[in-house]
């Protein structure tokens, strides 16, 4: 422009021109990537909120396509510098510290940085010389850096393609309208909900809304939906029909007579475009409420109430009472027509404040947890490990697991110790930044639109991540990202607008832009080409491990499987595809020990006596036979009853021969890609023990299923399966603490337990002493004290007299005071036979309970057996209030009545001899 050449009119408007035309050429060139980025918003939640890996291979490729278009765009500015949000600072820090924890680090690092990890890997991976590592998974941490790589697209994306307030309002509209559709899908599925997503699909367990598998998710997503409802009332507010004087409304005026003008006003100035946003904002707020999420409806309030404080210092609003108002009218009239406001309303009525720790286990899981921060090193124990990490500290009984902390913050304190929750933070502290910079700074309807949409979307967000885990389903961390990026650029532009001096007017050169674009390209395919790998195996892994079955997967299927999946975990070998290919390995063995029995001689002539239904159910008797551990049990009953011959002509068939150490192998390599996972220690240590039965190797099936027990300790299945494996070893010393713990975690098994240890099963098991049971096996507990001495001792006396006897000593320990915990006493007391005190113990229960007919027929009853006729009479006859005409009432008092005149005419008899 200062050239000679130029300084004339014609060669200033030349100029212009040309850099009219490559302004519109770089537009033209974004254009394709903005529609890309919105579109994969849209369709990010409708696909189950892309927790599947084919809808995450999607996203993927999309925000590869709109990197590269970002590029292309970037390299064509003319601009020097542009605008990086630091945010993107703190994500970077964060997929570098998942690099370090996935690295093997070298011995002077370890020791400075790692906790339990190294004891960790050359205990449980199976390798005493293993490197240590940060990450105790590392293909979970892995899956959680590209995950991050996603955020970070979304973030400069929404930075980059969404600058104009044109294209901002573009991105709120379309999110919304997204947002409305969703939550009126909902809200209809509801209604007529049949178990199924899209009436289609089966939801096999959880609580789902609309298109996501779990309520607190969509209402995770839902309030991002709200927040640009929330942004797009200033904009469309500042909007007027008319270019006349705003009516003055005294604030003399009562407040019903302001209110009435102010309706008038506004319905004056009534647009298409208010009257939309309106609506979206209702049905949104409704669909949170549909949810019936504690925590999306806690988020909704704090959001709220937070926009109202910040906008109200920040603008000083005049009549934001007489807006809000009807809006909130609205949502609680919309919740309550269709019915869905009494379901939050019972979801919190369920919460029992006074002991909020027990609420859902989410309280005692952080607790339980909470050590696993100072064991683990500073630098957690690798992103994605919660899970694994979890069972090592978990100390309630194992009923469901945590695949999340349901905190994110003490997730990532946990996950990426000290440093991650720093960032993590920082991270929120800097967009909080952001949105607090445009509102109160803000000129624009525009800005103040996003100022307000950004307080809205990181209070709920920041309150909805400490009760849940939205943000890591990857529909709602890619639209978190991307309005955290266009706020992000919103405020730095801002920034070099006002005159006051900040640290977000800096701007980066460009090339660090077109840097950042090359390295997003780079981690974008390869996460793709990941992504889609994961795809194919879910494909061939749709069939659960538990539901294979000889009919439903026979021998030729499975080789199809296998030949497959082998040849896909060669390029992708993740632990789940390794783990299933055990599996199958597995369930081939079972079907060849089948097909072996089917095949005798006896099982064929058998057969042809039979029909087909018959012999269906002895296939399903059969199949239950061919599991490992019935392989095992197997092996050591020839060894104990028949020969070591024998035993070694089983061990050698060919079911055994040919699958077992090819499972065992695809196991073995599984446990040394993520060593916690007790689940294929436990399979190894059946697949050791099915294999042989010499001291060695059982020596090793025993450590591995110890592992399995060290890893999980509150699992009582674990439990279980040790005791049962020691049991058929022969060694009931080891197997008795097992089943010790199983009886405490799971007391209401302690019947079945019974049944197998005393030899009422048809398992090849030998019984054991009641003696051994009652010291070694049975837990402090009364009633399973009571029980074992009822039923399971009648042919041993002394042991039945030491069990009631501690379970005496037990309910008088603990002061019963509980009418069952007396009653249960009296249960005692009579199966010892001291009558007397159970009747006791009785009557103290009806003082306590006057109403029990049970017990008070139960005294009647016992004072009649003691022969005490009078006091049985009167016990009896107030079985009459209770109801008069019952047969069996009236004829225990003429029982007793009929005894009594006996006894009386053979007094009289007596005096008159």
């Amino acid at each position: 422009m200062n050239q000679p050449e130029n300084m004339t009119l014609k060669g200033t408007l030349d100029q212009r021109s040309k850099t009219k035309n490559r302004v519109s050429l770089s537009d033209s060139i974004s254009k394709p990537g903005r529609w890309i980025v919105l579109l994969v918003l849209i369709l990010s939640p409708w696909t189950f909120g892309s927790v599947y890996h084919w809808a995450q291979t999607l996203m993927a490729i999309a925000l590869l396509v709109g990197v590269g278009f970002w590029w292309i765009e970037s390299a064509l500015s003319d601009r020097k510098s542009q605008i990086i949000p630091y945010v993107a600072i703190f994500v970077l820090a964060g997929m570098l510290l998942g690099l370090i924890q996935v690295l093997p680090l070298p011995t002077f690092m370890a020791e400075l940085v790692l906790g339990r990890q190294q004891e960790i890997y050359q205990e449980y991976s199976g390798d005493s010389a293993a490197a240590g590592r940060v990450s105790v998974n590392l293909e979970q941490t892995w899956r959680q850096l590209q995950m991050l790589a996603l955020a970070l697209a979304g973030l400069m994306l929404g930075s980059q393609y969404f600058r104009t307030p044109r294209d901002f309002i573009t991105l709120l509209v379309v999110c919304a309208a997204n947002g409305t559709l969703l939550a009126f899908f909902g809200i209809v599925q509801k209604l007529t909900y049949d178990g199924k997503i899209f009436w289609t699909f089966p939801v096999l367990a959880g609580a789902p809304f609309a298109t996501f598998i779990n309520r607190n998710n969509a209402a995770g997503f839902l309030i991002m939906g709200l927040a640009c409802c929330i942004g797009l009332l200033p904009i469309v507010m500042s909007v007027r029909k008319t270019t006349g004087p705003v009516p003055i409304i005294s604030k003399e005026m009562p407040f019903w007579r302001q209110f009435y003008y102010y309706a008038l006003f506004f319905v004056s100035e009534l647009t298409a475009s208010k009257l939309s946003v309106i609506v979206a904002t209702v049905l949104i707020a409704g669909g949170v409420v549909g949810c019936a999420s504690r925590g999306g409806g806690l988020a909704m309030l704090v959001g709220g109430v937070a926009t109202l404080l910040v906008y109200g210092v920040a603008r000083r609003p005049k009549n934001m009472v007489f807006v809000l108002a009807p809006l909130v009218a609205m949502v609680v009239a919309l919740t309550g027509w269709i019915g869905l406001s009494d379901q939050l309303l019972s979801r919190f009525e369920n919460t029992d404040l006074a002991d909020v720790a027990k609420m859902d286990g989410r309280f005692q899981n952080w607790h339980d947890t909470w050590p696993a921060v100072s064991d683990m090193g500073w630098l957690g124990s690798g992103l994605g490990s919660y899970r694994q990490v979890h069972r090592l500290y978990s100390v309630k009984v194992e009923t469901g697991l945590f695949e999340y902390a349901e905190n994110q913050f003490f997730q990532a304190l946990v996950e990426a110790g000290w440093p991650g929750l720093i960032l993590f933070l920082g991270a929120w502290l800097i967009a909080f930044r952001y949105a607090s910079l445009l509102i109160f700074q803000g000129q624009s309807a525009t800005t103040i639109g996003a100022g307000t949409l950004g307080v809205f979307l990181l209070a709920s967000q920041a309150a909805a991540s400490f009760f849940d885990f939205g943000l890591y389903i990857p529909a709602n961390m890619l639209l978190m990202s991307v309005l955290v990026g266009t706020l992000g650029y919103q405020s730095h532009a801002l920034a070099g607008r006002v005159k006051k001096k900040s640290l977000l007017r800096f701007e980066f050169p460009k090339v660090w832009s077109q840097g950042l674009a090359l390295l997003l390209f780079a981690a974008l395919t390869i996460t793709a080409i990941d992504l889609y790998r994961y795809s194919r195996l879910d494909r061939e892994m749709a069939m659960k491990v538990e539901n294979f079955h000889f009919a439903t997967l026979d021998l030729a299927a499975t080789d199809r499987k296998i030949e497959v999946l082998e040849s896909l975990t060669k390029q992708n070998p993740a632990t789940s595809a390794l783990n299933y290919l055990g599996e199958l390995w597995i369930h081939r063995a079972r079907l060849m020990r089948l097909e072996a029995i089917q095949q005798e001689e006896e099982f064929r002539n058998a057969s042809l006596m039979r029909d087909k239904d018959e012999n269906l159910k002895l296939s399903e008797r059969l199949w239950g036979m061919t599991t490992l551990q019935r392989i095992q049990e197997q092996a050591y009953y020839l060894k104990r009853e028949v020969s070591k011959f024998q035993v070694a002509g089983f061990l050698n068939s060919p079911f055994i021969r040919d699958n077992l150490p090819i499972a065992t192998r695809y196991f073995a390599y599984s446990r040394r890609r993520a060593p916690l996972q007790p689940v294929v220690h436990l399979q190894l240590g059946q697949l050791i023990s099915a294999m042989g039965c010499e001291p060695e190797i059982e020596r090793q099936g025993a450590a591995s299923i110890e592992r399995a027990i060290d890893l999980a300790p509150s699992n009582p299945a674990y439990r279980l399966f040790a005791g049962i494996f020691y049991l058929q070893t022969g060694n009931s010393l080891l197997a008795a603490p097992h089943l010790h713990e199983y009886l405490k975690l799971q007391p209401s098994k302690f019947p079945d337990l019974m049944n197998l240890l005393t030899g009422r099963t048809d398992r090849a098991i030998d019984p054991l002493q009641p003696l051994l049971i009652f010291e070694k096996i049975l837990p402090d507990d009364a009633r399973m004290l009571y029980q074992f001495g009822r039923d399971w001792t009648k042919d041993n006396p002394q042991v039945k007299l030491l069990a009631l006897e501690k379970a005496v000593v037990l309910l008088g320990d603990t002061m019963p005071v509980r009418n069952e915990e007396i009653l249960l006493l009296a249960d005692i007391q009579l199966a010892k036979g001291d009558t007397g005190l159970a009747i006791e113990a009785m009557m103290a229960a009806l003082r306590g309970n006057p109403m029990d007919q049970v017990t008070q027929l139960r005294v009647a009853q016992l004072l009649l057996q003691q022969n005490k006729l009078p006091e049985a009479l009167v016990e009896a006859q107030k079985l009459l209030r209770f109801k008069r005409t019952d047969s069996v009432y009236n004829e225990l008092i003429a029982q007793i009545k009929t005894r009594l005149e006996n006894l009386k005419q053979e007094d009289e008899d007596g005096t008159k001899e």
